[in-house]
C-alpha cells in the first residue's frame, strides 16, 4: 500500500470530464476538482456497516462514515475503484460492480470530488483494514436515524449527507 499523500489521482473540470492527475496531497491543498466512491454495504438481516474512520486519516479521522470510501486513482474508472476499495478497506472480493444509486457532484461538503454511491449486500463479515478503519460495526436500520440524531459530532457529515440522500430514494 502506498503512502497516502504520493497517491496519484485523476483530475477533473467542473464536468467531471477527465483533464490530467496530480498527487493527493496536491489535489486537498489546491482543492482541485477530483472523484471518489462510497459504498452502503447492507447484510441479509438489514442491518448497514458503518466504519469508523482511522485516527490516521487526513478527511474524518475517527468519524463514522460510509461502509467503504477512496479515491479513483489515476487511470481507474469509477467501477474500478469501488471494486478495489471494498477489497482494500473491508477485505470483500466483489466479482461483479456493486448498484450505482447516485451521484454527487463536487462541493465543499464532497471536498470537491465527484463521487458515485454504491449499495450491496453481502453474506460476508467485513474485516476492517488497521490502516484505513479503526472499528466497523453492523447497525440495524431502523436505528441508524437516532443513532446519526445522537451522535452527530462523531459522524462525518458527509456520510450523512449521503444517508439522507439515500433514504429518499426508499
Amino acid at each position: 500500500m502506498q503512502d497516502d499523500q504520493n497517491e496519484l489521482l485523476l483530475i477533473v473540470d467542473k464536468d467531471d470530464n477527465e483533464i490530467g492527475s496530480e498527487i493527493r496531497s496536491i489535489v486537498h491543498k489546491k482543492k482541485l476538482f477530483h472523484r471518489s466512491i462510497h459504498v452502503l454495504i447492507f447484510n441479509l438481516e438489514e442491518k448497514i456497516y458503518l466504519q469508523k474512520r482511522g485516527l490516521m486519516k487526513d478527511e474524518s479521522p475517527g468519524l463514522w462514515a460510509c461502509s467503504v470510501s477512496g479515491h479513483v486513482d489515476y487511470g481507474e474508472t469509477y467501477d474500478e475503484a469501488c471494486i478495489r476499495e471494498i477489497e482494500e478497506e473491508v477485505g470483500i472480493t466483489v466479482t461483479s460492480t456493486p448498484k450505482k444509486i447516485f451521484k454527487l457532484d463536487a462541493s465543499d461538503i464532497t471536498g470537491n470530488e465527484f463521487s458515485w454511491v454504491y449499495a450491496m449486500i453481502t453474506k460476508e463479515e467485513p474485516i476492517p483494514k488497521p490502516v484505513e478503519i479503526e472499528i466497523g460495526q453492523w447497525f440495524p436500520l431502523e436505528k441508524l436515524d437516532d443513532f446519526i440524531s445522537s451522535n452527530k459530532s462523531n459522524i462525518a457529515p458527509l456520510f450523512i449527507h449521503i444517508w439522507k440522500k439515500y433514504k429518499k430514494l426508499k
